[in-house]
């Protein structure tokens, strides 16, 4: 089994806590490609513009793969859901 798949079938929390790791962002990328669509159409509905919202997501994605690191997150939908509402919101 090739180390993608492997990280591809680790649960939500592992992949948190390896995000805190040297070589986190590889961890990060696949929460990243988790939730990609599902937070677009969250940026999406509230901004009404496609392009705003692609901005919107790379920016959040950028400040969060920086936040992910020494937070303390319990649910991760649930903290990038909040994310993308409070920065589509301002």
């Amino acid at each position: 089994m090739t180390p993608h798949k492997k990280i591809s079938k680790l649960p939500e929390n592992e992949l948190i806590n390896a995000c805190k790791t040297s070589n986190g962002a590889l961890f990060f990328r696949e929460l990243y490609s988790r939730y990609i669509l599902l937070f677009y159409g969250v940026a999406l509905k509230y901004l009404g513009n496609a392009d705003k919202a692609k901005e919107a997501v790379e920016t959040v994605f950028n400040d969060i793969s920086q936040k992910i690191t020494v937070e303390n997150i319990d649910n991760f939908r649930i903290w990038l859901y909040s994310e993308i509402k409070s920065y589509c919101l301002k």
